[in-house]
C-alpha cells in the first residue's frame, strides 16, 4: 500500500516522562496559542494516518527523547509537494523554544 503525505494540526502535544516509578504526561503548546502542523503519512484504503517522529529537541529532551516532527508554516507546502526528501532534509522544524509545557498527574489516561 501507498502512503501519502499529510499534514496533522493540533494545538500541542503530548510526551510521557518516566522519572523514577511514576510516568507524567506533559503537553507541549505555543505560548501564543498558534496552531502547530506535524508531518504525517495516511493510508486512504485503510483510513488511517501516523504522525512522523524524529529525536526529541533541547526542549523536549529531558521529557522524552522522540517528538512529533512539527513544520514550520513555509514547510508545510514542501512536506506536502515537496517530492522524495531524506532524512537529512526534513529540517522543517519549528523552533519549540516559545513553548508553555505543563505536567499532568501520573494517573491521568489510565484504562
Amino acid at each position: 500500500m501507498k502512503n501519502f503525505r499529510c499534514l496533522v494540526p493540533a494545538n500541542g502535544f503530548f510526551e510521557w516522562y518516566r522519572g523514577g516509578i511514576k510516568k507524567v504526561l506533559y503537553f507541549f503548546s505555543p505560548k501564543d496559542g498558534a496552531c502547530i502542523a506535524m508531518a504525517g503519512v495516511y493510508q486512504p484504503q485503510q483510513q488511517s494516518f501516523a504522525i512522523i517522529t524524529r529525536e526529541a529537541n533541547e526542549t523536549v529532551r529531558p521529557v522524552h527523547d522522540r517528538m512529533p516532527a512539527v513544520l514550520e508554516e513555509n514547510g508545510e507546502n514542501k512536506w506536502l509537494f515537496g517530492g522524495e526528501l531524506k532524512a537529512g532534509e526534513i529540517s522543517l522544524e519549528r523552533r519549540l523554544v516559545d513553548y508553555l509545557t505543563f505536567g499532568f498527574c501520573s494517573g491521568f489516561n489510565k484504562t
